[in-house]
């Protein structure tokens, strides 16, 4: 007894999506873990804040960086940022204004 075409393209369907689906699930899970991992080697540098912001009120901060090592002096801080010696010039800066709101 031979099957019908709708019923074996059904059949294909469900055996392809049966293999094809774990395989892309894992992919997703091993491709956010890694990005995770990648972002959680990032270092942190902490910075001060200003002295007078309400800690339960929004508050709006001007972050300016560039890609200088001049004020590197300990080497604390060039294990954070490079040796000085390292780049010769700037060649980047950034300017981001930060708004933080506690509520949201």
């Amino acid at each position: 007894m031979t099957r019908s075409f709708p019923r074996v393209l059904l059949g294909r369907f469900a055996v392809a999506l049966a293999v094809s689906l774990p395989l892309v699930l894992g992919g997703v899970v091993f491709v956010n873990a890694f990005i995770d991992r990648k972002i959680g080697e990032i270092p942190r540098v902490k910075v001060k804040t200003a002295a007078n912001t309400d800690p339960g009120q929004p508050a709006n901060f001007l972050l300016i960086g560039s890609d200088t090592r001049a004020q590197v002096q300990t080497p604390e801080e060039r294990a954070a940022f490079g040796d000085a010696g390292a780049g010769v010039g700037q060649r980047a800066h950034t300017l981001m204004v930060i708004h933080a709101d506690p509520a949201q």
